[in-house]
């Protein structure tokens, strides 16, 4: 069986690149609860749009950027055999879960509920 672990887009609207950076990092590290991973994210998108750093973003520019720390972010997550690689995993794919429960027609609340009880995380999750 073969899953698409999807992170969703959060909402955006900031238009600096260190701004962007600071609030995907702060999001992304609550969520996964694995801010050593999400830094790391941060570091490597840092590296790549360095050049942007100090002005500000389009929204094309805002969404490469998200789209690129998601990605890197994911692929730690993914590849990371440590406790909190392991958490995260956990927690990615209940968000995966809420978001299509979200999108379907659930309510939020609800939906988070019955991700979290999917893949055995507390309900508050």
């Amino acid at each position: 069986m073969v899953v698409q672990l999807s992170l969703p887009v959060l909402a955006n609207d900031t238009d600096r690149f260190d701004a962007l950076i600071g609030r995907l990092t702060a999001e992304w590290g609550d969520r996964t609860e694995a801010p050593r991973h999400t830094e790391y994210a941060a570091r490597v998108t840092r590296g790549r749009f360095d050049e942007w750093d100090g002005r500000p973003l389009t929204r094309g520019e805002q969404r490469r950027v998200e789209s690129y720390f998601r990605a890197v972010l994911r692929r730690r997550i993914l590849g990371g055999s440590d406790r909190s690689a392991r958490t995260a995993r956990e927690r990615l794919v209940a968000l995966s879960i809420e978001e299509d429960l979200i999108r379907s027609g659930w309510d939020a609340a609800r939906a988070a509920d019955e991700a979290s009880r999917a893949v055995g995380l507390p309900a508050s999750a």
